[in-house]
């Protein structure tokens, strides 16, 4: 039988500024299937890690890794499963047959503070507004998104835009570019 891991996470979205809460993730080395070495570059990412065997769902792993990334903390029944966005992919790793990405988005109408995180690979966390979001090949800062984490978000904008406009917002300006700006 094929074995799954899972990694989940939220994508905080603030209304006023537009923003979405980043954290700055240090990297690491990870063995692969066939011993070689995959190093894992810095990245500016969404809040998210592997599900642990005590995690119940993946909804309870997002929001554990939501505190220790962030010191954010939101209720479980928060997450709306209509606000989710999951990929599922082939596994490299030794642990597993196929990977499972599961996103949830949480709009915010105002930033929330962010504490220190307790994940030693998490160096900080912040809001990004939108138009400063690091996208592969941008030179913006010292990290880049991760273009799987900017199909995630926009995905989630593509559920949430209905929602977005009962804010008065038009979800056109929340969609971030799969590649840097000219």
């Amino acid at each position: 039988m094929p074995k799954e891991s899972i990694t989940a996470g939220i994508c905080l979205l603030s209304l006023s500024p537009p923003s979405i809460l980043m954290v700055y993730d240090v990297g690491e080395v990870i063995i692969q299937k066939d011993g070689s070495k995959y190093v894992k570059p810095p990245a500016w990412k969404l809040p998210s890690g592997r599900a642990k065997h005590f995690d119940a769902s993946p909804a309870s792993t997002a929001v554990r890794e939501l505190f220790e990334e962030t010191g954010i903390e939101i209720a479980e029944n928060k997450l709306d499963k209509d606000l989710m966005f999951q990929r599922v992919k082939r596994s490299f790793r030794p642990d597993s047959d196929f990977h499972r990405d599961i996103f949830f988005m949480v709009i915010l109408e105002k930033r929330v503070a962010t504490g220190t995180p307790i994940d030693p690979k998490i160096r900080k966390s912040k809001f990004v507004p939108i138009d400063d979001i690091p996208i592969p090949g941008s030179g913006i800062g010292e990290a880049e998104v991760p273009l799987s984490h900017i199909e995630a978000i926009n995905a989630l904008i593509d559920k949430a835009s209905d929602r977005l406009i009962s804010f008065g917002k038009n979800p056109f300006s929340f969609y971030l570019p799969t590649e840097a700006r000219e």
